[in-house]
């Protein structure tokens, strides 16, 4: 059996998960998680921040890690893939 390499699964596979739940809120399929997050104050915000702070997590972690300097401060390259995606 190949050893999976969890450096690049986890990162990739929570991807995944995010652009399914962008296709789904996309063609207006609302679930009984996006009426349950829709009834929360700012649980829309808050879930937002949830699920792109773990994404930059796990490609951080993909990445071992690395960082860049940019204007004088050390940014995350994980971190910067996720605000280029979002953006």
């Amino acid at each position: 059996m190949r050893y999976v390499n969890l450096r690049v699964l986890l990162p990739l596979s929570f991807f995944l998960f995010i652009t399914f739940i962008i296709y789904l809120a996309d063609t207006a399929d609302y679930n009984f998680a996006f009426r349950m997050i829709g009834d929360i104050p700012y649980g829309d915000k808050l879930m937002h921040g949830l699920l792109y702070g773990v994404m930059a997590l796990l490609l951080n972690y993909g990445v071992n890690f690395k960082s860049k300097k940019i204007f004088g401060f050390n940014m995350q390259v994980g971190a910067l893939i996720v605000l280029t995606f979002a953006t």
